[in-house]
């Protein structure tokens, strides 16, 4: 008598029974492990799909589902996944382990480690982030062997265009106003004049008869547009923060434009040709340079006696009297002060007349 494979010699209904049994359980068993193998195969499949990679990875992915497939593929029988069921369990290890897999998740991670710290970052204008997030693309490439058969590691992704702390134009230019210096220029005119109000001449033989000393002085200080802009350009020139500052700003100009957005941002003139960095600068500061230059005049004048003797002897020689220090309240040995005031002006006014209103009367 036979049972499919199984012939049984002693015709009775236990031996049936028997093979009958085993049968069962090993088809329960079989179906059992199949069941595990695709629970298994599910479970790889997704955690493949939920690999943190950037999503240019997705063909790596899905090369790793093609390469669990066909482990599949290769060890079933029958249908049945249960003979696959090692092959599964072992490829799942292998591919949390894999070279690619590990290379591309880390270089995932410091992707979205930059990206993170650019949205959070306070230093920098809002407007500003999506182009450091638009210049640090993720990427990617795989390390081989020296003889190119096997994958051992992967590229390290960093980023390739870091921000710079945004500084206010404002502050930049306080910086220039504090180091930029004035021009100062003076000048004295002296005039001599005898008793009687007659002028003398001050290299003439008559200067003796001189009575009075009539000081006439200017001082001018003026900051020019054009010095401004020179320490405009050596604070850019020397210092690193602000020339990078500067510079990001133009980068940014450049980057708006290639991505539709036509605000010049002080780089581009009205018929759009592009400003070289220097011209930039000055188009950025010209408002802060004119509201700031300046020229301030201060003039003064004294008139005092410049010779007390000839008042004291009206004119005469008198060996007797020597005019001492501050004769007639003077400051010095044969002066005295009549009268002085000082006058001053800004951006280029016109001083008094000291001349006319001095009030001295000769």
């Amino acid at each position: 008598m036979t049972f499919g494979n199984y012939i049984y010699q002693d015709g009775t209904a236990e031996s049936r029974k028997a093979a009958i049994d085993q049968l069962i359980s090993t088809s329960d068993k079989l179906e059992a492990g199949h069941l595990k193998a695709v629970e298994a195969a599910s479970q790889l499949q997704t955690a493949i799909g939920q690999l943190d990679f950037n999503e240019k990875e997705d063909g790596t992915k899905q090369e790793l589902l093609d390469e669990l497939q066909q482990t599949i593929d290769d060890s079933i029988k029958y249908g049945n996944m249960y003979y696959a069921l090692d092959d599964i369990i072992a490829k799942s290890g292998k591919i949390m382990s894999d070279p690619r897999v590990l290379g591309r998740l880390r270089a995932q991670q410091d992707y979205k480690a930059f990206k993170d710290e650019i949205l959070k970052r306070t230093d920098i204008p809002e407007y500003m982030k999506d182009m450091y997030i638009d210049k640090n693309p993720y990427y990617y490439e795989d390390k081989y062997s020296q003889d190119g058969s096997k994958i051992i590691g992967g590229s390290k992704w960093e980023p390739i265009d870091r921000p710079v702390s945004y500084i206010d134009d404002t502050k930049m230019f306080e910086e220039v106003i504090k180091f930029t210096r004035p021009d100062v220029t003076s000048g004295e005119t002296l005039k001599f004049y005898d008793i009687n109000g007659k002028e003398v001449g001050a290299n003439s033989e008559d200067i003796v008869s001189a009575a009075i000393i009539d000081k006439y002085g200017n001082m001018k200080e003026e900051v020019t547009g054009d010095k401004l802009f020179k320490s405009v350009i050596g604070l850019y020139e020397h210092n690193q923060a602000y020339q990078a500052h500067i510079n990001q700003k133009i980068k940014y100009a450049k980057w708006a434009k290639e991505h539709g957005d036509n605000t010049d941002y002080g780089l581009y003139t009205a018929s759009g040709v592009e400003r070289s960095p220097l011209e930039f600068i000055q188009y950025t500061f010209v408002n802060s340079i004119e509201g700031s230059k300046y020229r301030k005049l201060v003039t003064s004048r004294d008139v005092n006696l410049f010779n007390p003797y000839l008042f004291k002897g009206g004119g005469k020689n008198n060996i007797n009297e020597t005019p001492g220090y501050g004769d007639l309240g003077g400051e010095s040995a044969g002066t005295t002060n009549r009268t002085s005031d000082t006058t001053e002006s800004v951006n280029g006014a016109s001083s008094d007349d000291m001349a006319g209103e001095d009030g001295i009367t000769f």
